[in-house]
């Protein structure tokens, strides 16, 4: 492509952006105003027009599908040029500078990446071993510390406080955490960066390299980097002729995982001269919800500032909608989606948002009792599931078989008679002989040094292993996962039945035979790259960086429910907000310890995801943490929003499903009761629906064809139902 038809297509604020002069730049790029084509035009650009070499780009981004999109958009640009080897995320980029080098980085041939789920593993075996209690020293609190110290760039050794209960027990297992992981050579997704940066810091010579190489720098959602992912950048981009970072502070919401939004500013000093850019344009939402979102913001003091506008028109006024509790709100939302679906829309244009998944117990209920279709998102991703994890290890072994984590992770699963004592003596041998449990268990069955029973097993497990590297030699990655799942049997262990759980279980050990025989190893610049040794250690570092699993474009015509951090970067035509309430959204620890402004942050987030239909949601009254219902304040945000941009609805159980009663937020439509019975159902009677099941009736209303009764339902809650339709069958007056 030419470089002047980079620019097409492109309005004035992106071609700006796009054709900025070599240089330090930010753009401030708010929702929906086309970032990532900005961010990809610009190393296109710089291929064409500047002149630039691919492999002098280095584009990082978070996740692996805004990576892969990336790489996609630059191809359709740049034709038979490609988007270069040096665009990925954060940790793949760490990942194979750390390959390429491992030895600078002081790491072994062949070291394993872990995630959390291992690093909870090794905590808590240290912790035994060093005889502190996990009980009282939580290990997913230890876990939290090493991370967090981590993501500031501190060993053991150079630890801040972070005034933490067990904080002296914290340090000592971070220690002896590290000595572990240098001992096996694990590395988990923190160290990959730590790692990273301490190598380039030693080698001033890879530094330099590193720096000639990576003449051209851009950081996609650069709001979210913590303080190691910035002086990593600020290392490898000091000298780059082009050092582009492309984020919005308004959207900054991941602070809770070391997030530091003031690194917007310190880009500012850090970098100068910056050229900063704006893209205020977005082709996304409709007047209302942009003024509405650009209102609530505008409350936050610690923004470099922007104004979000569309020529798209008004559109509807945002809907507020205020309910008696959590039953009747999570009923308004099932009938709007019943009435919306009705009329000609779609299920799944709808997205229900809430502040914690704790809230969509109560809106399945609903939605099952209304028979609307929904799918809940943000679950555990493919390579997390146990199934998944358990194939993961057996492949691990065929690589490395003294990987501990992996070897202590299956050997006992299937069950095979090799209980938690025998796995701690176990590993008491292999602390004493300073050797991996692979080579403890040799000498155990060797020596005989365990009962006789769990000699035996050991003996089998290792034969098994054996058989499983002879299997996997010069075979393909597809191959060796599936000698892998058939010769361990896993298949049968968690999937002995036809039960659905079983058989999507079955489905999902398929599945990774399926991924191993479609994935392409990326190179890396190793001399072994492309043996099947090689493409094995590869893909388990695929799976290991966490690929999500492609769950939006699962599921069919079915509404989509996920908390507002799950719904980062989507859109939908319809978003409804719910349990938006001080308490929960803030959420109470924001209120209490200051963090107010990232919490409106992410209700900016959640507000900018609606494209035609926004409706907000809070309930009079909620049931809190199990013990009984409590008066609910509206969310302060609310009050944020200008009256102008919305509409108030009152939905109570006692209207009929998918009519609402407008009225002003103060008052209450009363109803008129009749009497206490009806065509033979009274209050008090146990009745029978054929979809709600059994429950009593509360209270009846009306007569004739408009005759209705109140029931309170065992699985669904409280239900008004037209008598002349409801086909009741009294069990008991």
């Amino acid at each position: 492509m030419h470089a002047d038809d980079i620019l097409d297509r492109l309005n004035d604020e992106q071609k700006q952006a796009v054709s900025a002069p070599l240089g330090n730049s930010l753009v401030l790029a708010g929702a929906g105003t086309g970032k990532t084509r900005v961010l990809t035009h610009r190393i296109a650009w710089l291929a064409t027009h500047e002149r630039m070499p691919m492999g002098s780009i280095l584009a990082v981004t978070f996740t692996n599908k805004a990576a892969g999109e990336m790489r996609t958009r630059v191809a359709a640009l740049v034709g038979d040029a490609g988007p270069g080897r040096w665009v990925g995320t954060f940790h793949s980029t760490a990942l194979r500078l750390l390959r390429s080098h491992r030895h600078e980085a002081r790491l072994g041939d062949e070291f394993a990446i872990i995630d959390a789920d291992d690093q909870l593993r090794i905590i808590r075996t240290l912790s035994i071993d060093m005889n502190i209690s996990v009980d009282q020293v939580n290990p997913r609190n230890t876990r939290s510390y090493i991370n967090k110290q981590k993501e500031q760039g501190r060993r053991h050794a150079n630890a801040v406080r972070l005034n933490q209960p067990y904080e002296s027990e914290y340090k000592r297992i971070y220690k002896a955490y590290e000595a572990r992981c240098q001992k096996e050579s694990l590395v988990d997704f923190g160290e990959m960066l730590l790692r990273c940066l301490e190598m380039l810091r030693e080698h001033e010579d890879l530094l330099r390299l590193y720096r000639r190489v990576f003449g051209n720098v851009l950081v996609d959602e650069f709001q979210d980097t913590n303080a190691i992912q910035y002086d990593w950048l600020k290392l490898i981009a000091k000298d780059s002729a082009s050092f582009m970072a492309v984020g919005d502070d308004d959207q900054s919401i991941y602070g809770w995982r070391g997030a530091e939004v003031a690194n917007m500013n310190r880009l500012l000093s850090d970098f100068k001269p910056v050229s900063v850019h704006r893209l205020e344009q977005n082709y996304r939402s409709s007047e209302h919800i942009l003024q509405a979102a650009n209102s609530v913001i505008s409350h936050n003091n610690s923004r470099l500032g922007k104004n979000l506008w569309t020529d798209q028109g008004a559109g509807q006024p945002i809907v507020l909608t205020r309910s008696v509790n959590e039953h009747s709100e999570a009923d308004a939302v099932a009938t709007f989606a019943k009435d919306y679906a009705m009329n000609g829309g779609k299920y799944e244009d709808i997205a229900v948002l809430y502040r914690s998944h704790a809230l969509s117990r109560v809106l399945e209920r609903s939605f099952n009792g209304y028979a609307v279709p929904y799918r809940i998102y943000g679950g555990l991703r493919f390579f997390e599931r146990a199934e998944i994890k358990d194939a993961l290890a057996y492949m691990r072994l065929v690589a490395t078989p003294d990987t501990d984590f992996a070897f202590a992770r299956v050997v006992n699963t299937p069950t095979r008679g090799i209980g938690s004592k025998s796995i701690e003596r176990l590993r008491e041998i292999a602390l004493e002989r300073g050797v991996s449990l692979f080579r403890a268990s040799e000498a155990v069955v060797v020596e005989r040094l365990l009962p006789a029973r769990t000699v035996n097993s050991l003996e089998k497990f290792l034969r098994l292993l054996a058989n499983m590297r002879k299997a996997s030699e010069g075979a393909e990655l597809s191959e060796i996962a599936d000698q892998c799942i058939r010769l361990s049997g896993l298949v049968d262990f968690h999937a002995p039945d036809k039960t659905e759980t079983s058989i999507g279980r079955r489905e999902n050990l398929q599945e990774l035979v399926n991924a191993c025989s479609q994935f392409v190893e990326d190179p890396v610049g190793d001399e072994e790259q492309g043996t099947p040794a090689s493409a094995l250690r590869a893909f388990l570092d695929h799976a290991s960086l966490g690929e999500e699993a492609p769950q939006m474009e699962a599921g069919g015509d079915a509404v989509r429910l996920m908390t507002v951090h799950s719904a980062k970067g989507l859109e939908f035509p319809v978003v409804q907000l719910v349990g938006v309430e001080d308490g929960i959204f803030p959420n109470s620890m924001a209120i209490n310890e200051g963090g107010l402004e990232e919490e409106r942050r992410l209700f900016y987030v959640a507000m900018t995801r609606a494209m035609k239909e926004l409706r907000i949601g809070h309930a009079e009254v909620r049931t809190r943490y199990g013990q009984g219902q409590s008066i609910s304040v509206p969310s302060r945000f609310l009050a944020e929003i200008p009256e102008d941009n919305t509409d108030r609805m009152f939905f109570e159980p006692a209207r009929m499903p998918s009519a609402y009663a407008r009225s002003h937020p103060s008052s209450r439509p009363s109803l008129a009761k009749g009497g206490d019975e009806l065509d033979g159902v009274r209050s008090g009677a146990v009745v029978r629906h054929a979809r709600f099941g059994e429950g009593i009736v509360l209270a009846t209303e009306g007569s004739g064809d408009n005759a209705r009764v109140q029931v309170e339902f065992k699985r669904f809650g409280s239900k008004w139902l037209v008598l002349g339709y409801a086909n009741l069958q009294v069990l008991e007056s």
